[in-house]
């Protein structure tokens, strides 16, 4: 037996009353209700789910479909011959606009980039510390190198000897901004604080300590403020 990968496929006929009905797509498949299945917006592309969808409408001539199916061999026997013929079956259908729908779930999910930054005693180990380590959706990044798993390359600071080694997510695009690490916390962890740094990995002080600094030095000349100084704003 051997399964093929999700293709595409038009419905031939489908009989509501015996269940049965098949599909072209390459060759003749067979199918029916009982093997239809929800289609999920997996890693990279859409895939069959364990479920049968909640409601559905019935197949008609010439619509199109998405399957995977299953190729085996039937032994006949007739008069002076015997016949092995080749026979396919649908593993898990549905229909093609479930499978787009998928497609463009997939298309719409932020693509992170992994920034990591080497430092010597808390100094950029050179002009161009940082190094793109990984770039993927949240899902895909999650799948490969799953958050709070022993060695995790994406920790957002490790230490060996003088040497320090800060990862930090950003968006992918023309805007790339610095975010938090997309990936799910693992059950009953805590998410840590990781400071902002700026492109070369020195950490910066935060939204929250700028403005205790500006207070501080509102203060000091007898006057208070609630914005950020631009000479404290660190790039």
């Amino acid at each position: 037996m051997k399964t093929q990968k999700i293709q595409f496929g038009t419905v031939l006929w489908f009989d509501e009353t015996k269940n049965q009905g098949a599909i072209r797509s390459g060759e003749r498949i067979e199918f029916s209700l009982d093997s239809q299945r929800v289609v999920v917006a997996g890693f990279k592309e859409p895939e069959f789910g364990l479920e049968a969808p909640k409601l559905s409408s019935i197949p008609q001539e010439e619509q199109h479909v998405v399957l995977t199916f299953q190729v085996g061999y039937k032994l006949s026997i007739e008069p002076g011959r015997r016949i092995l013929r080749r026979t396919a079956v649908a593993l898990a259908w549905n229909y093609a606009l479930a499978y787009q729908a998928a497609k463009r779930e997939i298309a719409a999910r932020p693509v992170y980039e992994v920034i990591k930054f080497t430092l010597y005693r808390g100094e950029p180990v050179s002009e161009k510390p940082r190094r793109v380590i990984a770039v993927g959706t949240a899902v895909e990044l999650q799948a490969k190198y799953p958050r709070g798993a022993r060695n995790d390359p994406f920790v957002s600071e490790k230490h060996s000897l003088d040497i320090t080694v800060r990862c930090r997510f950003q968006m992918k695009g023309k805007e790339g901004q610095w975010c938090d690490d997309p990936r799910p916390l693992p059950k009953g962890a805590i998410a840590e604080k990781v400071l902002p740094v700026n492109g070369h990995g020195v950490i910066l002080a935060d939204d929250k300590e700028l403005l205790a600094l500006a207070a501080q030095a509102g203060g000091r000349r007898n006057g208070t403020t609630t914005s950020k100084p631009a000479d404290l704003v660190a790039a």
